[in-house]
């Protein structure tokens, strides 16, 4: 556990003493510090890597609140960049204590947001316009 610690703080560019490891749930989770030009992507590759070498061990790191990806949409549906979007959205919506903030087309935005609240995510829409449902962080007590 300890040497899981380690690395943790290592990718997420804190100490050791400030990640949570949980011996009994074997469960680790760990704040990150923003690195320069690391986008949420980077971060949840670093989890992967990281959960795919502690197979028996839940890992739960914490990336800073970086922009959202827009999720784009044809014939109504989210396109496959769009998907891939959602799946980084709901990934990030379960680790920053943040709401997301979808704006664009009433009936894009009410699909994508129902995609995230299935996943447990704080949604609030604010339906607008045209083109790609765009995703913001949203101000945590509000």
């Amino acid at each position: 556990a300890q040497a899981l610690a380690e690395r943790l703080a290592l990718v997420a560019g804190v100490t050791d003493a400030e990640v949570l490891v949980d011996r009994e749930r074997r469960q680790a989770i760990v704040t990150a510090r923003p690195l320069d030009g690391a986008t949420l992507s980077a971060y949840r590759e670093l989890e992967r890597r990281i959960s795919a070498s502690e197979p028996d061990w839940r890992i739960f790191l914490r990336p800073p609140a970086r922009p959202l990806p827009e999720v784009p949409f044809a014939d109504g549906e989210p396109t496959e960049a769009g998907e891939q979007a959602i799946a980084l959205i709901v990934w990030a919506g379960q680790r920053v204590q943040a709401p997301i903030i979808l704006s664009g087309p009433q009936a894009s935005v009410d699909l994508a947001a129902a995609r995230l609240r299935e996943h447990g995510v704080a949604v609030r829409t604010d339906p607008r316009g045209t083109g790609p449902v765009t995703a913001a962080w949203g101000a945590p007590d509000s």
